[in-house]
């Protein structure tokens, strides 16, 4: 996240939690001081912290292997593609920044078509539990761009994504950062 040096000067505190957390976002301060970043620490903090919410299934069953499974294929496969296909720049010298930008457009249709030939029927990863999966795809769901093509090669994967960003609690948030509908 880029913060305008004008808002940290106007705001010494967040400047204060920006420098403990590393100039990260998410993070998340926890009771002891410790500041956690990184999304999926701290979803699967808040999972395993408040199980009454059912976050996410029990540690040690097949289903939470699965749920942490798909929370590293989908950390590793499309969170930093997403990235390198968005922001090509960060990552060549070549002007054009087409072949890395092609390139990770590969990646992550490949990989997306792995996931959507492994999801259930849905309308969440473990059918009818929502978990901390369920929102990690939701948000990276919404870097994609081209929802035609997601909703035709990956309909249970955009289903998904849907569900989540029509949840009473996740609605709001995803209208204030997203806007009506999938992406930005």
């Amino acid at each position: 996240m880029i913060v305008s040096r004008r808002v940290l000067e106007l705001k010494p505190q967040v400047q204060r939690f920006l420098n403990l957390c590393m100039q990260q976002v998410p993070a998340l301060q926890l009771p002891d001081g410790t500041i956690l970043t990184e999304n999926l620490a701290i979803l699967m903090h808040l999972a395993d912290s408040h199980p009454e919410g059912n976050l996410a299934p029990a540690c040690g069953t097949v289903e939470r292997v699965q749920v942490n499974r798909w929370l590293s294929f989908f950390a590793m496969n499309i969170y930093g593609p997403e990235y390198l296909r968005m922001r090509p720049a960060f990552y060549t010298t070549d002007p054009s920044e087409s072949e890395g930008i092609a390139a990770a457009a590969a990646f992550l249709i490949r990989h997306y078509s792995i996931f959507e030939s492994m999801m259930s029927e849905g309308p969440y990863y473990l059918g009818d539990q929502f978990s901390i999966l369920d929102l990690y795809i939701w948000m990276l769901g919404q870097y994609w761009g081209d929802y035609v093509v997601m909703r035709s090669d990956w309909p249970k994967t955009c289903r998904l994504i849907e569900t989540v960003m029509t949840r009473l609690v996740v609605k709001p948030i995803h209208d204030a950062h997203f806007g009506p509908g999938m992406g930005f």
